[in-house]
Protein backbone atom coordinates (compact mmCIF):
# COMPACT_ATOMS: atom_id res chain seq x y z
CA UNK A 1 0.00 0.00 0.00
CA UNK A 2 0.87 3.09 -1.14
CA UNK A 3 1.30 6.44 1.76
CA UNK A 4 1.08 9.77 1.90
CA UNK A 5 -1.54 12.56 2.41
CA UNK A 6 -3.52 11.61 -0.86
CA UNK A 7 -4.26 8.19 0.84
CA UNK A 8 -4.86 9.33 4.43
CA UNK A 9 -6.95 12.02 3.23
CA UNK A 10 -8.63 9.92 0.33
CA UNK A 11 -12.24 10.74 0.81
CA UNK A 12 -14.54 13.34 1.68
CA UNK A 13 -14.37 13.58 5.40
CA UNK A 14 -15.63 17.05 6.93
CA UNK A 15 -18.67 18.84 6.37
CA UNK A 16 -17.16 21.93 4.76
CA UNK A 17 -15.28 19.20 2.10
CA UNK A 18 -18.66 17.71 1.88
CA UNK A 19 -20.31 20.97 1.68
CA UNK A 20 -17.76 22.36 -0.91
CA UNK A 21 -17.80 18.97 -3.30
CA UNK A 22 -21.71 19.03 -3.24
CA UNK A 23 -21.41 23.03 -4.63
CA UNK A 24 -19.00 22.12 -7.65
CA UNK A 25 -21.11 19.07 -8.11
CA UNK A 26 -24.78 21.13 -8.76
CA UNK A 27 -22.83 23.62 -10.86
CA UNK A 28 -21.21 20.91 -13.05
CA UNK A 29 -24.66 19.77 -13.71
CA UNK A 30 -26.35 22.95 -14.07
CA UNK A 31 -23.40 24.33 -16.37
CA UNK A 32 -23.67 20.71 -18.61
CA UNK A 33 -27.65 21.17 -18.67
CA UNK A 34 -27.16 24.74 -20.21
CA UNK A 35 -24.32 23.38 -22.30
CA UNK A 36 -26.54 20.91 -23.82
CA UNK A 37 -29.32 23.17 -24.73
CA UNK A 38 -26.83 25.74 -26.25
CA UNK A 39 -25.22 23.46 -28.38
CA UNK A 40 -28.02 21.16 -28.79
CA UNK A 41 -26.24 17.86 -27.99
CA UNK A 42 -27.81 14.26 -27.40
CA UNK A 43 -28.30 14.65 -23.66
CA UNK A 44 -28.48 10.33 -23.87
CA UNK A 45 -24.90 10.59 -25.15
CA UNK A 46 -24.13 12.91 -22.50
CA UNK A 47 -25.22 11.76 -19.51
CA UNK A 48 -24.09 7.85 -21.09
CA UNK A 49 -20.75 10.14 -21.24
CA UNK A 50 -20.52 11.05 -17.81
CA UNK A 51 -21.53 7.69 -16.16
CA UNK A 52 -18.66 6.44 -18.27
CA UNK A 53 -16.04 8.64 -17.18
CA UNK A 54 -17.18 8.19 -13.43
CA UNK A 55 -16.71 4.32 -13.81
CA UNK A 56 -13.77 5.49 -15.14
CA UNK A 57 -12.89 7.46 -12.40
CA UNK A 58 -13.47 5.40 -9.62
CA UNK A 59 -11.63 2.65 -11.07
CA UNK A 60 -8.57 5.10 -11.24
CA UNK A 61 -9.44 5.55 -7.56
CA UNK A 62 -8.68 2.56 -6.96
CA UNK A 63 -5.72 1.28 -9.03
CA UNK A 64 -4.04 4.22 -7.42
CA UNK A 65 -4.35 3.27 -4.26
CA UNK A 66 -3.04 -0.38 -4.64
CA UNK A 67 -0.06 1.04 -7.28
CA UNK A 68 0.63 3.85 -6.37
CA UNK A 69 1.80 5.05 -10.27
CA UNK A 70 -0.54 7.84 -11.16
CA UNK A 71 0.49 11.24 -11.37
CA UNK A 72 -2.55 12.89 -8.83
CA UNK A 73 -1.04 11.63 -5.67
CA UNK A 74 1.84 12.67 -6.31
CA UNK A 75 0.66 16.65 -6.95
CA UNK A 76 -2.03 16.09 -4.18
CA UNK A 77 0.54 14.73 -1.41
CA UNK A 78 2.54 18.11 -2.45
CA UNK A 79 -0.14 20.90 -1.87
CA UNK A 80 -1.01 18.96 0.96
CA UNK A 81 -0.03 20.56 4.44
CA UNK A 82 3.86 18.95 4.89
CA UNK A 83 5.36 19.71 1.88
CA UNK A 84 4.41 23.54 1.21
CA UNK A 85 8.18 24.52 1.93
CA UNK A 86 9.33 22.83 -1.33
CA UNK A 87 7.79 26.47 -2.80
CA UNK A 88 10.26 28.68 -1.25
CA UNK A 89 12.68 30.62 -3.51
CA UNK A 90 14.33 29.00 -5.60
CA UNK A 91 16.73 30.07 -8.24
CA UNK A 92 15.70 27.30 -10.59
CA UNK A 93 12.40 28.10 -12.61
CA UNK A 94 11.95 24.23 -12.90
CA UNK A 95 10.76 24.40 -9.14
CA UNK A 96 7.99 26.63 -10.34
CA UNK A 97 6.74 24.55 -13.14
CA UNK A 98 5.00 21.30 -14.29
CA UNK A 99 3.45 19.16 -11.32
CA UNK A 100 5.36 21.62 -8.89
CA UNK A 101 3.16 24.40 -10.21
CA UNK A 102 0.39 22.50 -10.53
CA UNK A 103 0.57 21.52 -6.87
CA UNK A 104 0.78 25.40 -6.15
CA UNK A 105 -1.92 26.01 -7.49
CA UNK A 106 -3.83 23.19 -5.78
CA UNK A 107 -2.51 24.34 -2.35
CA UNK A 108 -5.40 26.75 -1.62
CA UNK A 109 -8.12 23.39 -2.36
CA UNK A 110 -5.73 20.89 -0.39
CA UNK A 111 -3.71 22.62 2.20
CA UNK A 112 -6.19 25.51 3.87
CA UNK A 113 -9.76 24.21 2.41
CA UNK A 114 -8.95 20.38 3.12
CA UNK A 115 -10.49 19.17 0.47
CA UNK A 116 -10.30 15.26 0.56
CA UNK A 117 -8.05 13.51 -2.79
CA UNK A 118 -11.60 12.44 -4.05
CA UNK A 119 -12.97 16.37 -4.12
CA UNK A 120 -10.07 17.41 -6.04
CA UNK A 121 -10.40 14.84 -8.35
CA UNK A 122 -13.67 15.85 -8.93
CA UNK A 123 -12.70 19.32 -10.04
CA UNK A 124 -10.44 17.58 -12.92
CA UNK A 125 -13.41 15.24 -13.65
CA UNK A 126 -15.96 17.95 -14.91
CA UNK A 127 -13.10 20.09 -17.03
CA UNK A 128 -11.77 16.87 -18.77
CA UNK A 129 -15.64 15.90 -19.14
CA UNK A 130 -16.59 19.67 -20.55
CA UNK A 131 -13.51 19.42 -22.64
CA UNK A 132 -14.68 16.46 -24.22
CA UNK A 133 -17.85 18.10 -24.53
CA UNK A 134 -16.42 20.86 -26.00
CA UNK A 135 -14.93 18.41 -29.02
CA UNK A 136 -17.58 16.48 -29.40
CA UNK A 137 -19.54 20.02 -30.28
CA UNK A 138 -16.31 20.75 -32.69
CA UNK A 139 -17.05 17.85 -34.80
CA UNK A 140 -20.63 18.05 -35.18
CA UNK A 141 -20.04 21.98 -36.29
CA UNK A 142 -18.43 20.23 -39.25
CA UNK A 143 -21.88 19.86 -40.37
CA UNK A 144 -21.42 15.49 -41.13
CA UNK A 145 -24.63 13.96 -41.92
CA UNK A 146 -22.83 10.57 -42.48
CA UNK A 147 -22.44 7.77 -40.15
CA UNK A 148 -19.10 7.00 -40.80
CA UNK A 149 -18.20 10.02 -39.55
CA UNK A 150 -20.17 10.12 -36.57
CA UNK A 151 -18.92 6.25 -35.20
CA UNK A 152 -15.62 7.77 -35.24
CA UNK A 153 -16.44 11.30 -33.55
CA UNK A 154 -18.60 9.56 -30.20
CA UNK A 155 -16.31 6.58 -30.48
CA UNK A 156 -13.17 8.68 -30.06
CA UNK A 157 -15.43 11.29 -27.15
CA UNK A 158 -15.16 7.23 -25.30
CA UNK A 159 -11.81 6.48 -26.13
CA UNK A 160 -10.67 4.94 -22.65
CA UNK A 161 -7.28 6.15 -23.20
CA UNK A 162 -8.73 9.79 -23.69
CA UNK A 163 -10.75 9.28 -20.80
CA UNK A 164 -8.42 7.35 -18.16
CA UNK A 165 -5.51 10.64 -18.36
CA UNK A 166 -8.38 13.27 -18.45
CA UNK A 167 -10.96 12.11 -15.45
CA UNK A 168 -8.25 13.07 -12.43
CA UNK A 169 -5.54 15.11 -11.16
CA UNK A 170 -3.11 15.12 -14.14
CA UNK A 171 -1.24 17.95 -16.11
CA UNK A 172 -2.89 16.28 -19.32
CA UNK A 173 -6.23 16.84 -17.71
CA UNK A 174 -5.60 20.57 -17.73
CA UNK A 175 -3.68 20.78 -21.13
CA UNK A 176 -6.61 19.12 -22.62
CA UNK A 177 -9.39 21.66 -21.53
CA UNK A 178 -7.41 24.50 -21.97
CA UNK A 179 -6.52 23.29 -25.72
CA UNK A 180 -10.53 22.25 -26.83
CA UNK A 181 -11.98 25.64 -24.86
CA UNK A 182 -9.67 27.90 -27.10
CA UNK A 183 -10.36 25.73 -30.38
CA UNK A 184 -14.29 25.93 -28.76
CA UNK A 185 -14.25 29.68 -28.69
CA UNK A 186 -12.61 30.00 -31.93
CA UNK A 187 -14.32 27.57 -33.93
CA UNK A 188 -17.70 27.01 -32.53
CA UNK A 189 -18.08 30.82 -30.65
CA UNK A 190 -16.80 32.11 -33.81
CA UNK A 191 -14.52 34.84 -31.46
CA UNK A 192 -12.67 37.29 -33.69
CA UNK A 193 -8.83 37.57 -33.47
CA UNK A 194 -8.17 40.48 -31.41
CA UNK A 195 -11.03 38.86 -28.75
CA UNK A 196 -9.05 35.18 -28.81
CA UNK A 197 -5.77 36.71 -28.61
CA UNK A 198 -6.97 38.61 -25.50
CA UNK A 199 -8.96 35.55 -24.02
CA UNK A 200 -5.98 32.88 -25.03
CA UNK A 201 -3.18 34.83 -22.98
CA UNK A 202 -3.86 33.79 -19.48
CA UNK A 203 -4.48 30.16 -20.16
CA UNK A 204 -1.14 29.88 -22.75
CA UNK A 205 0.46 31.12 -19.95
CA UNK A 206 -0.85 28.40 -17.33
CA UNK A 207 -0.10 25.86 -20.75
CA UNK A 208 3.53 26.90 -20.39
CA UNK A 209 3.85 26.51 -16.65
CA UNK A 210 2.29 22.86 -16.45
CA UNK A 211 4.25 21.76 -19.59
CA UNK A 212 7.09 24.23 -20.41
CA UNK A 213 7.90 22.82 -23.85
CA UNK A 214 4.64 23.57 -24.66
CA UNK A 215 5.49 27.55 -25.26
CA UNK A 216 8.38 26.87 -27.11
CA UNK A 217 5.78 25.10 -29.13
CA UNK A 218 2.84 28.00 -29.43
CA UNK A 219 5.36 30.87 -30.51
CA UNK A 220 7.07 28.58 -32.82
CA UNK A 221 3.31 27.68 -34.45
CA UNK A 222 2.80 31.91 -34.52
CA UNK A 223 6.10 32.10 -36.29
CA UNK A 224 5.01 30.03 -39.19
CA UNK A 225 1.35 30.56 -39.09
CA UNK A 226 2.65 34.60 -39.62
CA UNK A 227 5.58 33.36 -42.18
CA UNK A 228 2.25 31.53 -44.78
CA UNK A 229 -0.16 34.20 -43.46
CA UNK A 230 2.44 36.90 -45.39
CA UNK A 231 0.84 38.26 -48.30
CA UNK A 232 3.12 41.56 -48.94
CA UNK A 233 6.14 42.50 -47.25
CA UNK A 234 6.23 45.61 -45.52
CA UNK A 235 8.07 47.11 -42.68
CA UNK A 236 5.13 46.15 -40.15
CA UNK A 237 5.16 42.59 -40.61
CA UNK A 238 9.25 42.47 -40.60
CA UNK A 239 9.32 43.67 -37.26
CA UNK A 240 6.18 41.37 -36.09
CA UNK A 241 8.79 38.42 -37.36
CA UNK A 242 11.72 39.97 -35.66
CA UNK A 243 9.23 39.86 -32.44
CA UNK A 244 8.54 36.50 -33.22
CA UNK A 245 11.92 35.22 -33.79
CA UNK A 246 13.25 36.40 -30.90
CA UNK A 247 10.53 35.19 -28.95
CA UNK A 248 11.59 31.31 -30.19
CA UNK A 249 15.56 32.09 -29.32
CA UNK A 250 14.41 33.35 -26.09
CA UNK A 251 11.85 30.70 -25.04
CA UNK A 252 14.35 27.99 -26.21
CA UNK A 253 16.87 29.67 -23.57
CA UNK A 254 14.41 29.78 -20.78
CA UNK A 255 13.86 26.19 -21.49
CA UNK A 256 16.94 25.23 -21.43
CA UNK A 257 17.25 25.94 -17.27
CA UNK A 258 13.83 24.24 -17.16
CA UNK A 259 14.98 21.15 -18.62
CA UNK A 260 18.41 21.69 -17.01
CA UNK A 261 20.48 21.17 -20.36
CA UNK A 262 23.68 20.92 -20.33
CA UNK A 263 25.01 20.32 -23.82
CA UNK A 264 27.77 21.89 -26.13
CA UNK A 265 26.99 22.77 -29.50
CA UNK A 266 25.13 26.01 -30.80
CA UNK A 267 21.58 25.89 -31.39
CA UNK A 268 20.90 22.98 -32.89
CA UNK A 269 23.01 20.85 -31.75
CA UNK A 270 21.62 21.22 -28.44
CA UNK A 271 18.06 20.31 -29.44
CA UNK A 272 19.64 17.46 -31.17
CA UNK A 273 21.24 16.18 -28.20
CA UNK A 274 18.08 16.43 -25.96
CA UNK A 275 15.75 14.71 -27.88
CA UNK A 276 18.23 11.79 -28.42
CA UNK A 277 18.33 11.52 -24.69
CA UNK A 278 14.99 11.47 -24.49
CA UNK A 279 14.71 9.08 -26.84
CA UNK A 280 16.84 6.52 -24.90
CA UNK A 281 15.20 7.07 -21.29
CA UNK A 282 11.87 6.15 -23.01
CA UNK A 283 12.88 3.39 -24.72
CA UNK A 284 12.13 1.05 -21.87
CA UNK A 285 8.78 -0.94 -20.39
CA UNK A 286 6.85 -3.79 -22.42
CA UNK A 287 5.28 -0.67 -24.21
CA UNK A 288 8.90 0.34 -25.60
CA UNK A 289 8.97 0.23 -29.55
CA UNK A 290 12.44 -0.02 -29.90
CA UNK A 291 13.69 1.88 -32.56
CA UNK A 292 17.08 2.21 -34.43
CA UNK A 293 18.61 5.16 -34.88
CA UNK A 294 17.65 4.99 -38.49
CA UNK A 295 13.89 4.63 -38.15
CA UNK A 296 12.71 8.47 -38.63
CA UNK A 297 10.20 7.62 -40.73
CA UNK A 298 8.78 4.40 -38.93
CA UNK A 299 8.82 6.85 -35.86
CA UNK A 300 5.73 9.03 -37.25
CA UNK A 301 3.61 5.53 -38.40
CA UNK A 302 4.55 4.47 -34.62
CA UNK A 303 3.05 7.34 -32.59
CA UNK A 304 0.12 6.80 -34.09
CA UNK A 305 -0.51 2.72 -34.75
CA UNK A 306 1.90 1.79 -32.21
CA UNK A 307 2.49 -1.33 -33.98
CA UNK A 308 3.97 -3.59 -31.92
CA UNK A 309 3.33 -2.46 -28.76
CA UNK A 310 1.99 -3.93 -25.69
CA UNK A 311 0.57 -4.33 -22.51
CA UNK A 312 -0.41 -6.74 -20.51
CA UNK A 313 -3.46 -7.03 -18.56
CA UNK A 314 -5.75 -4.50 -18.14
CA UNK A 315 -4.17 -2.21 -19.85
CA UNK A 316 -4.28 -4.35 -23.12
CA UNK A 317 -7.59 -3.78 -24.32
CA UNK A 318 -6.98 0.17 -24.27
CA UNK A 319 -3.91 -0.15 -26.46
CA UNK A 320 -6.02 -2.36 -28.80
CA UNK A 321 -9.35 0.19 -28.71
CA UNK A 322 -7.38 3.05 -29.85
CA UNK A 323 -5.30 1.21 -32.43
CA UNK A 324 -8.12 -0.13 -34.10
CA UNK A 325 -9.88 3.95 -33.92
CA UNK A 326 -6.57 5.44 -35.85
CA UNK A 327 -7.12 2.62 -38.19
CA UNK A 328 -10.71 3.10 -39.04
CA UNK A 329 -9.67 7.01 -39.22
CA UNK A 330 -7.35 6.59 -41.86
CA UNK A 331 -10.25 3.48 -43.68
CA UNK A 332 -12.37 6.87 -44.32
CA UNK A 333 -10.02 7.41 -47.30
CA UNK A 334 -11.48 4.68 -48.90
CA UNK A 335 -15.04 5.19 -48.05
CA UNK A 336 -15.92 9.02 -48.31
CA UNK A 337 -15.12 11.57 -50.87
CA UNK A 338 -13.04 14.68 -50.54
CA UNK A 339 -13.99 18.39 -50.86
CA UNK A 340 -12.02 19.98 -53.42
CA UNK A 341 -9.44 22.42 -53.26
CA UNK A 342 -11.21 25.91 -53.48
CA UNK A 343 -13.55 24.70 -50.61
CA UNK A 344 -10.84 23.83 -48.46
CA UNK A 345 -9.43 26.80 -49.71
CA UNK A 346 -12.45 29.15 -48.47
CA UNK A 347 -12.83 27.18 -45.21
CA UNK A 348 -9.24 27.75 -43.60
CA UNK A 349 -7.62 31.39 -45.61
CA UNK A 350 -11.46 32.96 -45.52
CA UNK A 351 -13.92 30.90 -43.14
CA UNK A 352 -11.68 30.10 -40.44
CA UNK A 353 -8.21 31.37 -41.01
CA UNK A 354 -6.97 30.68 -37.70
CA UNK A 355 -7.64 27.25 -37.66
CA UNK A 356 -4.06 26.86 -39.93
CA UNK A 357 -2.20 27.94 -36.64
CA UNK A 358 -4.49 25.55 -34.45
CA UNK A 359 -3.55 22.70 -36.93
CA UNK A 360 0.26 23.50 -37.34
CA UNK A 361 0.46 23.70 -33.59
CA UNK A 362 -0.67 20.17 -33.50
CA UNK A 363 1.44 18.89 -36.09
CA UNK A 364 4.83 20.78 -34.31
CA UNK A 365 3.30 18.47 -31.20
CA UNK A 366 3.03 15.09 -33.30
CA UNK A 367 6.45 15.86 -35.02
CA UNK A 368 7.83 16.61 -31.48
CA UNK A 369 6.38 13.88 -29.54
CA UNK A 370 7.06 11.37 -32.63
CA UNK A 371 10.87 11.99 -33.02
CA UNK A 372 11.41 12.55 -29.24
CA UNK A 373 9.39 9.37 -27.54
CA UNK A 374 10.31 5.72 -28.02
CA UNK A 375 7.40 4.47 -25.75
CA UNK A 376 3.49 4.14 -27.16
CA UNK A 377 2.49 4.30 -23.40
CA UNK A 378 3.66 7.67 -23.18
CA UNK A 379 2.21 8.45 -26.61
CA UNK A 380 -1.45 7.37 -25.55
CA UNK A 381 -1.22 9.85 -22.83
CA UNK A 382 0.75 12.92 -24.45
CA UNK A 383 -1.75 12.87 -28.16
CA UNK A 384 -3.99 14.57 -26.58
CA UNK A 385 -2.77 17.74 -26.65
CA UNK A 386 -2.75 17.39 -30.10
CA UNK A 387 -4.26 14.31 -31.77
CA UNK A 388 -8.12 15.87 -31.65
CA UNK A 389 -7.13 18.84 -33.80
CA UNK A 390 -5.09 16.55 -36.55
CA UNK A 391 -8.34 14.35 -36.16
CA UNK A 392 -10.59 17.15 -36.79
CA UNK A 393 -8.39 18.24 -39.89
CA UNK A 394 -8.33 14.73 -41.48
CA UNK A 395 -12.28 14.95 -41.33
CA UNK A 396 -12.73 18.25 -42.99
CA UNK A 397 -11.16 16.77 -45.99
CA UNK A 398 -14.40 14.71 -46.46
CA UNK A 399 -17.52 16.15 -47.70
CA UNK A 400 -20.22 16.35 -45.11
CA UNK A 401 -22.78 14.05 -46.59
CA UNK A 402 -20.94 12.20 -49.98
CA UNK A 403 -19.59 8.60 -49.90
CA UNK A 404 -17.67 6.88 -52.85
CA UNK A 405 -19.74 4.15 -54.82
Amino acid sequence: MFGGYAITNRFIGSISDFLVSIILLLIFFLCVKNFIKKNNLNINLVATLIIYRAVILLFTLYYASKTGVFDGHGIYNIAGPDYFSVYQFHSSLKTYTGSEFLSFTLRPLVGYLELSYLSVSLIFFYLGTFAILFCLKIFKNLGFQNNYVNIFVIALCFNPALNIFTVSITKDTIIFFITMLLFYVYFVEKYKTKDLIFFSVFPIIILYLIRPYLGGIIIASLFAYYIISIRKIDFKKLTILFFLTFFVVIIFYISRDLYAWTYDGNYFEQIKNFIKLRQDNTNVGNTALGYADSDLIKRFVQSIFGFGASSGGIFAPIFFYDQILNFYLFSLIFILKFNNFSYLKNFYYQEFKLLKLFIIYAFGLYFICSISLSNFGLILRLKWMYWPIIAFFIISLFQVNAQKN
